[in-house]
C-alpha cells in the first residue's frame, strides 16, 4: 500500500528501476463459456475485446488432454516431448494474469472434451 498522509491505499503495480507502475483496471468486459463440443478440429473463441486475464480449465471428466493456443491461432496437439501448444490434463486449469489477447484456440488430443474459458479486463 501507498501512505497518503492519513490513511494507507491499497495499489496494484510493478516496481521498475525503483518507481511504482499502476496498473489501472482497463474495462469491465468479461467473457465465460462452456464448450463440451472440442474434437481434434481447432476451435477459435473471439473475446470481442482485449484481455487482462484467461483462466481455462479442462472438464476433470474428459478422458484426453485438451491444447492450447494462447494467441488464437490454429491450435495444434504436438508430439509426446516436443515444444508446441500448451496441453492440459482433465482437470488442470491455468490462469494468465496480464496477457493482453483477443481470442484463443483449443483442440482435443482425441475424442470430444470439455473446456471452459473465462476471460475478462
Amino acid at each position: 500500500c501507498l501512505w497518503n498522509g492519513s490513511s494507507c491505499d491499497r495499489q496494484r503495480g510493478t516496481i521498475t528501476g525503483g518507481a511504482l507502475v499502476s496498473q489501472a483496471t482497463s474495462g469491465a468486459n468479461f467473457f465465460a463459456v462452456k464448450r463440451d463440443n472440442i474434437t481434434t478440429s481447432s476451435v477459435n473463441l473471439a473475446y470481442g475485446f482485449t484481455t487482462k486475464k484467461i483462466a481455462i480449465s479442462a472438464s476433470p471428466n474428459n478422458t484426453d488432454e485438451i491444447c492450447v493456443d494462447w494467441a488464437g491461432a490454429t491450435a495444434v496437439c504436438p508430439a509426446a516431448n516436443t515444444a508446441g501448444d500448451d496441453r492440459l490434463t482433465p482437470g488442470q486449469t491455468m490462469i494468465l494474469d496480464d496477457f493482453a489477447q483477443t481470442s484463443i484456440s483449443v483442440i482435443a488430443a482425441s475424442g470430444t472434451q470439455t473446456v471452459f474459458i473465462d476471460a475478462w479486463n
